[in-house]
């Protein structure tokens, strides 16, 4: 059964993942900022304005940017590895 912040984080994800940009908050921009700050540097994510967009060069990387909107993996940080990992 999922909780109404399941569906609101399941529609934002949704959202990135097929149309390659979302509008975000302040509070939402500065978390991605920091948690996709190494994808920010390397040229795989990036900001205009409140919308986080990816880049052509990230599209490969698309399911790693989308981890920013999994808030129950963020906040349990596993230790060991879950399923798959990207190279």
């Amino acid at each position: 059964v999922l909780t109404d912040e399941d569906k609101i984080q399941r529609k934002k994800i949704l959202t990135f993942m097929t149309q390659f940009e979302i509008e975000l908050s302040e509070t939402e921009k500065n978390e991605a900022t920091i948690f996709l700050s190494e994808m920010i540097q390397d040229g795989l994510v990036e900001f205009n304005e409140m919308t986080l967009r990816l880049t052509e060069t990230g599209r490969p990387f698309l399911r790693n940017a989308a981890l920013f909107f999994d808030s129950r993996l963020k906040s349990s940080q596993p230790q060991t590895r879950i399923f798959s990992s990207s190279i």
